[in-house]
């Protein structure tokens, strides 16, 4: 061995390597907190789309429900009834002696449309329709949203 020069030994090696390596730096923490983030954002919107469709879920599903419910109370008047007079092509409110007042909170509105001699002289064609807003995201400009539910009543 030559003057002056050390002699290393694997432990040296080992002790330098050991030193150059301790845990993660900053600049590696922020990186992987970054991909992190990017990575949970599909995540979170995934998670509130499907909330918001399985709020929608549910408002088709009570709308369907007092459209066939009225549909029902329509369908066990007589045909000869004066409530089931025409009404002249148009939605109107329902009578207060069939809808007495609006079943969930004035979140929803029934009215129906007669019209007479449809298909059939002697029968009449009943559309019942649900209406609601939704708020979904669009909270100073609501969607208008119905349900419509038909019926034919022939004359006894």
């Amino acid at each position: 061995m030559q003057r002056g020069q050390r002699r290393s030994n694997g432990a040296s090696a080992h002790r330098r390597w050991r030193l150059n390596e301790r845990g993660f730096s900053v600049v590696e923490g922020l990186v992987s907190a970054g991909l992190l983030a990017i990575c949970l954002l599909p995540v979170a919107y995934i998670q509130s789309s499907g909330t918001r469709n399985a709020v929608l879920a549910n408002q088709v599903a009570t709308a369907s429900a007092l459209a066939v419910e009225m549909t029902e109370k329509v369908d066990n008047l007589r045909y000869a009834d004066p409530r089931l007079g025409s009404t002249g092509g148009a939605f109107v409110d329902l009578p207060l002696t069939l809808s007495p007042g609006n079943p969930v909170a004035g979140l929803y509105t029934r009215q129906w449309r007669i019209t007479t001699a449809t298909p059939l002289a002697n029968s009449m064609a009943i559309d019942v329709r649900v209406q609601w807003n939704t708020y979904a995201g669009r909270t100073p400009n609501p969607t208008p949203r119905a349900v419509t539910v038909s019926l034919i009543k022939a004359a006894n």
